[in-house]
């Protein structure tokens, strides 16, 4: 077991001092707390205009990006290069040390995991809205086993992920489906079409 602090650098996201106001041109890419799932979109992301930009707030892939408010503080991992974006606060980035013998969709997952949910939610301060301090997250203890078991667990989240991506596209489908043959039946009936 080896503590987050000593496998990664934990920093808050990019904290401004008035309300965003979104750009459709805008040169920079924001996330933010809706913002979150396990298929984060840059196209989807409020673009903003920054000027200058600071190279250390940016998102790297491979970024973990975990929300510390909430019920839910659940972690998403930067799977592709998302240029000229930034995580907006409170979320948190958790950014692996090169030398972290820990591969970032592995420890993604264990932080998403029940047991250490319920171990944030302990640690939460707040009674309205709960908080995770960055002490508590930076002490979360991370159980650390060789890569190709880091691998595989990895590799079985993502298809379990992408199962429920395509349950969900497939219900989808399914209720437009009923909708239009429900129509189609009322528009048949209405004329006379149908007994």
């Amino acid at each position: 077991m080896k503590k987050l602090k000593d496998i990664a650098l934990i920093k808050s996201g990019y904290s401004f001092r008035c309300r965003l106001r979104p750009s459709r041109h805008g040169n920079i890419a924001v996330i933010k707390m809706g913002d979150l799932s396990q298929n984060l979109n840059k196209a989807m992301l409020d673009r903003i205009d920054m000027q200058p930009v600071n190279l250390k707030h940016l998102v790297r892939k491979n970024d973990i990006i975990l929300c510390p408010r909430g019920e839910s503080n659940l972690a998403t991992l930067v799977v592709n290069n998302f240029k000229d974006t930034i995580a907006v606060a409170p979320l948190m980035i958790i950014r692996l040390n090169q030398d972290a013998d820990v591969i970032p969709a592995y420890l993604c997952w264990y932080i998403n995991q029940p047991k250490t949910q319920s171990w944030f939610r302990s640690h939460a301060r707040g009674s309205a809205m709960q908080l995770i301090g960055k002490t508590i997250i930076e002490n979360l203890e991370i159980p650390i086993m060789p890569i190709a078991k880091q691998s595989i667990i990895a590799s079985l989240f993502k298809l379990v992920e992408q199962e429920k991506e395509l349950n969900n596209k497939l219900a989808h489908l399914y209720k437009a489906c009923c909708q239009t043959a429900s129509m189609d039946f009322i528009m048949n009936y209405s004329q006379g079409k149908t007994k």
